[in-house]
């Protein structure tokens, strides 16, 4: 059976609309896929400079320590 009118000029615009779909759907699952991998990279950064952060912060408290300990020791101030 023989398209009528309104048939042929649907079925061009339906399919370049669909072709359209196919293309939005992939970019936004590639931006998607984009986000969350920079997502798990920022959490490892975050993670590793918390992580240097922890050990600067302990031996700062070690030192800080130890000064206070020489500190106390002094008795008179010509030993400084």
């Amino acid at each position: 059976m023989p398209q009528s009118g309104v048939e042929s000029i649907a079925k061009p615009g339906t399919d370049v609309l669909r072709k359209a779909q196919n293309a939005a759907e992939s970019i936004v699952k590639g931006d998607a896929e984009a986000v969350t991998s920079s997502g798990h990279a920022s959490s490892a950064a975050l993670q590793e400079l918390t992580k240097a952060y922890q050990e600067l912060a302990a031996k700062n408290a070690a030192n800080l320590t130890a000064a206070i300990h020489a500190l106390s020791g002094v008795k008179t101030p010509a030993e400084f």
